[in-house]
Order: structure tokens, then sequence, then C-alpha cells
């Protein structure tokens, strides 16, 4: 009998080693897009949805003639979205940047080696019988800035900050001011 106990203990143990199976997790990390900026200081605009359009080159032709033009991967960013008024104002950055795979940098309209930003407008879509349209102020483009503060180039995210002054299409007295414009884990 003892014999039997002692041949069972070691097949016991055999058998509960063999049976045991690590558990295997699987990790995935999430990541939530954010782009929202504050509209004249008073309203909090935020996106609903957003796109970036195809990449494509552009040479851009600096003003002083005497310096070669400059080819640049041009990024165009469409985001639509509403106020906490209810308001709905559609936003559209381009910028062009000389190397694809390092968008971290400061983007004004006075462009250099990384490149600059190209143009942006912003849409009041809110009244469709009285649509309103602004574009960068041509006077005030020092204050015209899009940063991108990190960016990962394996899952394509870019993360950082802007703040714009606009002025209306059709009358340019009309201004209106972007910010603490945020944009964080935006695909690209």
């Amino acid at each position: 009998m003892t014999r039997k106990i002692l041949l069972f203990i070691p097949l016991l143990f055999a058998s509960l080693l063999t049976s045991c199976t690590r558990d295997q997790t699987q990790v995935q990390v999430v990541h939530t897009p954010l782009l929202t900026f504050t509209l004249n200081g008073t309203a909090t605009w935020t996106a609903g949805n957003y796109s970036f359009a195809p990449v494509y080159q552009v040479v851009v032709y600096p003003q002083d003639t005497l310096l070669r033009p400059q080819v640049y991967n041009r990024y165009s960013l469409q985001a639509t979205g509403k106020d906490e008024v209810g308001d709905i104002y559609q936003i559209l950055i381009t910028f062009d940047a000389a190397d694809k795979n390092q968008l971290i940098g400061t983007y004004a309209t006075q462009y250099n080696a990384l490149g600059g930003l190209a143009q942006v407008q912003l849409f009041n879509l809110t009244n469709a019988s009285a649509l309103e349209a602004f574009s960068l102020c041509s006077g005030n483009l020092a204050n015209a800035v899009f940063q991108v503060k990190n960016q990962s180039v394996t899952e394509n995210l870019i993360t950082g900050t802007f703040q714009l002054s606009l002025c209306n299409t059709r009358d340019t007295t009309t201004r209106v001011s972007i910010t603490n414009g945020i944009f964080e884990n935006v695909t690209y």
C-alpha cells in the first residue's frame, strides 16, 4: 500500500505541473484624441471629429530670391466641432515639414529649415444663411504659432499647442482670437 502511495504522489505532482499553463494577457493602449481651443477668450470649442488629408509635397519659394526654394511635406488637419453655446465651427490648419519623420517643432508663417505654417482657416457653420470665414490676418502673422511637442512615428500620433489671430475674409476689421489651442494623440 505504501508503495502504491509513493508511486501515486509523483504522478499527482507531474499531472499538476503539466496542467498549469501561463495566463496570456493582451494589453492595448487606447489613445483618446483631443482637439480644443478657446475662441475670443470666452467660448471653448472641442472637435467632434477630425481628419488629415493625404500628405503631399510642395515647393515653397522664399521671399529672398537669392535663396533656393525648399521642398516640404504638407499636412492639412481639418476638424469640426461645437463650443459650449452650440455654435459649430470647422478649422483647417495646414503646415509644411521638411522631414516627415520629425514633426516636433514650432511652425510659424515665417518658414525656417523645419518648415512653416502655410494656412489656417476657421468657418462658422452655425447659421447656414450667414456663414463666416476667417483666415490668418496679414498684418498680425507673428502671433500665429502651431507647435508639435511630441510625436510617435510608430503610431503616427502628434501632440502640441497652437494660438492664432484670424480675420474675417470679407471684413478684415472683424477678428477672432484662438488661444489655449491643444491637440493630443491626434493621428496624422
